[in-house]
């Protein structure tokens, strides 16, 4: 699972993700390279998998045989990840990057 520190380094990973489409792309294709290389070590499971879900909700981790799914939360730009709970803890994140569409 998610320890506490790996629970703010997959905020981080989101908040580029919404930011960077090429850098959502490289994550969906390859979960387990970029998490590893965000130090987020998920060796354990023979599979990584996202699942959409809406950005307001509590963020939950499935685990199904060696099969992880990561909730990847939709984009609000209002919420940021914050006050976001991956698996039962709690995150603050303020996403960094400003939105390229906004002016």
């Amino acid at each position: 699972m998610l320890a506490t520190g790996n629970s703010q380094k997959y905020a981080e990973v989101i908040a580029h993700a919404w930011a960077d489409d090429a850098f959502k792309t490289r994550l969906m294709a390859h979960p387990r390279d970029v998490l590893d290389e965000h130090g987020i070590d998920l060796k354990e499971y023979a599979e990584i998998n996202f699942e959409t879900v809406p950005a307001d909700s509590t963020l939950e981790l499935k685990v199904r045989g060696g099969a992880l799914t990561l909730p990847f939360p939709e984009r609000d730009s209002d919420l940021h990840l914050e006050h976001a709970k991956v698996h039962g803890m709690k995150t603050t994140t303020t996403c960094c990057h400003e939105d390229p569409t906004e002016d």
